[in-house]
């Protein structure tokens, strides 16, 4: 049976990953892996599987979201067992729809398994809660995008910021200082209630 397994992979730390994901990592043959994780840690579960390295990042070439589905699509063809190796967990800002899709597409079974996702990891590093009784009652993910280009759609970040009382922002260093100056003009205090509020992913 043709296959391919997501794999959320943690913050990074090849100890947070989960006990199946790393057995499923250890059963692959050929490893497809982004780039914000230890990888040489993790090949300690997959020695003898190759990797490849898909991973994307801000500001510099990155692979194709395309060419990643044809790939998996094309060892999964050949029989091997293929594990795509995601940071944090494949459902948060991770395009596994599109890699399902990819695959779905071509008859290919899909096998999920979940990852903590990086905003977990910044709240258990900072020993603290995305949520804390009678304060905050709600948390939102978002990946804030500002700048000229921005169109109407791509508000959306802020509106779901502000009506969350914590507030996790991914991919969001770089525009620190205009992501900020959106949110306290829209109300939110420039003076967190707690630490893990600092904290953006």
């Amino acid at each position: 049976m043709m296959a391919v397994t997501l794999v959320g992979a943690g913050p990074g730390d090849p100890e947070l990953m989960t006990r199946k994901g790393w057995r499923m990592l250890g059963q692959a043959d050929i490893v497809l892996h982004d780039a914000l994780l230890d990888a040489e840690g993790m090949k300690e579960a997959a020695p003898h599987a190759r990797w490849i390295a898909v991973g994307k990042r801000g500001g510099k070439v990155s692979v194709e979201q395309a060419f990643i589905g044809r790939l998996l699509v094309s060892y999964a063809r050949q029989g091997l067992k293929v594990v795509r190796l995601k940071g944090g967990d494949p459902s948060i800002f991770g395009r596994m729809s599109e890699e399902i899709e990819a695959c779905q597409e071509a008859g290919i079974a899909v096998e999920i398994v979940p990852g903590v996702t990086t905003a977990s990891a910044a709240a258990a590093h900072l020993q603290s809660s995305l949520t804390l009784r009678g304060i905050s009652r709600s948390v939102v993910f978002v990946t804030p995008r500002v700048g000229r280009n921005e169109r109407e759609q791509d508000s959306e970040w802020l509106r779901a910021s502000l009506a969350a009382s914590t507030v996790v922002l991914y991919m969001a260093s770089a525009m620190a200082r205009e992501i900020g100056t959106r949110l306290i003009h829209g109300g939110k205090s420039p003076r967190p209630r707690s630490a893990y509020l600092r904290t953006s992913v």
